[in-house]
């Protein structure tokens, strides 16, 4: 089902936490609100699980009003499953019947078939009998899914459902959580600090800063068009280097001459660069020499200096090995010219 948020408002003690906070995810569609701790991020899953109150604003799952200025329904008749960083399993029932546990409405028959149904969904079927404490923690939140999902609830929510887990397993588990997902159809929303994540498993992604939603898209707009600096600087790696905006719209940077995909006024800007905006090139009459650099796997992440003391960076195919202090030929290759009106301060010679 569809979830809509109309500019909703809420505060704890008189301070704000949620500044109109409006976005929609279709139905059938994973969305993502991103955010730094403090963000106001949790509290709106709060909100939409019927948890908080608001001040101002509606919440619409599938055109019925959940939660508006005049009273909201109760969380256990909005049809909603949820996922805790905890997992919450009950630790005297076994797997089967920690997912059978909220599927109490059907009749028993159909209960055990929807359990064993989730659980081999989520490759568990063969660990039906043990218990919580018997299992991993990947397979505890698998668990944890199943449970969630087996209802067939018309939402899923899920905060931060990966926090406690490897990088490893949140990557395994991320892409086996969107095919179940998508494969039963559910409209999910979920909130996480890790773009990563978000990336990963969101067909919408949205950036909270300080309760207000900065820009609601898709993880490609988010890192190629950001809408302001905050999203910028908050979403993947980058730099920024000083230049101009001149009258005809293009931008003078050192690096050369380039039409902005965004509007502004002329004047000095910062351009958005991201990693791979700069290609090593040794025949490249542009020279960069490198400060620093992280190796990763296939790719080796540079941190580089420019003649004019700007930093940048470039990822460059790992067996291009260069020293601390050397200098390599890059040249900008840049699809996406992203520039924001820069603070005070000298601006680069184009």
């Amino acid at each position: 089902m569809r979830l809509c948020l109309e500019g909703v408002c809420a505060a704890y003690g008189g301070a704000p936490v949620l500044d109109r906070l409006s976005f929609e995810v279709p139905a059938g569609t994973i969305g993502c609100l991103l955010g730094a701790s403090g963000s106001g991020k949790t509290t709106a899953l709060r909100i939409i699980a019927g948890l908080e109150p608001i001040s101002a604003g509606r919440v619409v799952v599938g055109g019925r009003v959940l939660t508006d200025g005049t009273g909201r329904v109760a969380p256990e008749h909005r049809g909603m499953g949820m996922v805790f960083q905890d997992f919450a399993l009950l630790p005297h029932l076994n797997v089967l019947d920690n997912v059978r546990f909220g599927l109490h409405r059907m009749p028993a028959t159909d209960r055990t078939s929807r359990a064993r149904d989730m659980l081999t969904a989520v490759g568990l079927a063969a660990l039906a009998e043990r218990y919580p404490h018997q299992l991993s923690g990947g397979q505890q939140q698998r668990v944890a899914l199943a449970r969630a999902l087996a209802p067939r609830p018309a939402l899923l929510l899920l905060d931060e459902p990966f926090a406690s887990l490897d990088l490893e397993l949140r990557e395994s588990l991320g892409q086996a959580l969107r095919e179940l997902l998508l494969a039963e159809g559910t409209t999910a929303l979920l909130v996480t600090h890790s773009q990563h994540e978000a990336f990963a498993l969101a067909d919408l992604v949205g950036v909270l800063d300080q309760g207000r939603l900065r820009q609601w898209d898709t993880a490609y707009n988010l890192y190629h068009r950001p809408a302001d600096r905050m999203v910028a600087d908050f979403v993947g790696e980058g730099a920024f280097l000083r230049g101009e905006r001149r009258p005809d719209g293009a931008i003078a940077t050192e690096l050369g001459s380039f039409p902005a995909s965004n509007p502004g006024a002329p004047g000095p800007v910062e351009v958005l660069l991201r990693p791979d905006d700069l290609v090593h090139d040794d025949a490249s009459p542009l020279r960069a020499r490198v400060r620093h650099k992280v190796f990763r796997g296939g790719e080796m992440l540079y941190t580089l200096s420019l003649a004019s003391g700007a930093e940048v960076f470039a990822l460059v195919p790992s067996h291009h090995d260069h020293d601390i202090g050397s200098e390599l030929g890059v040249r900008p290759d840049l699809a996406h010219v992203i520039a924001f009106a820069a603070p005070p301060g000298p601006a680069a010679a184009p």
